[in-house]
């Protein structure tokens, strides 16, 4: 029996909470619901976003509003993996802003591996693309247009949805 990672298990328990069946995922509802504020700010372009949480439980996320769609739509889910996987583990320090860096782009920090899987999971849920992938066999060559025409039906960067497909043994 394959163990599914419990970031991936975390995103499809949200999808199926808030009854989402069809891409893209509307991450304004999940973050009403959970009664986070959604702030757009200007950062420098290194940043991305930023969550808070106060002694209160009060939680804000913070997008550079400068980034593209796509990549604000990543640095919410990557935000709310934060806030469902490390709030309730302890892990993750509600006082402290948590800025996207260097050493977490290279996915040597567990937690930042753990909210990026989340939000891959979270905008990209793999039985969407199963379930649009159906027609293809793992080994039918799947060609740029697919996986452009994907991107933008989940509104992911191009990048974003081949590295999910190749997760999921696709190929092109």
């Amino acid at each position: 029996m394959i163990k599914i990672p419990y970031s991936i298990k975390a995103a499809d328990d949200v999808i199926n909470r808030y009854k989402i069946n069809e891409p893209p995922v509307d991450l304004n509802v999940i973050v009403k619901n959970n009664g986070i504020r959604l702030i757009y700010k200007d950062f420098p372009d290194d940043v991305s976003g930023v969550l808070k949480i106060n002694e209160n439980k009060e939680c804000t996320i913070y997008v550079n509003e400068s980034h593209c769609e796509e990549r604000q739509r990543f640095t919410i889910a990557h935000e709310l993996g934060h806030y469902f996987l490390h709030k309730k583990t302890g892990v993750h320090v509600d006082k402290h802003f948590y800025y996207r860096n260097k050493k977490s782009s290279e996915a040597i920090i567990k937690e930042e591996i753990d909210a990026n899987k989340f939000a891959a999971e979270l905008l990209i849920p793999s039985k969407f693309i199963h379930n649009y992938l159906k027609k293809y066999d793992e080994n039918s060559l799947l060609d740029e247009d697919i996986i452009t025409q994907l991107a933008n039906k989940f509104k992911v960067s191009v990048t974003a949805m081949s590295f999910k497909i190749q997760n999921l043994g696709y190929s092109f």
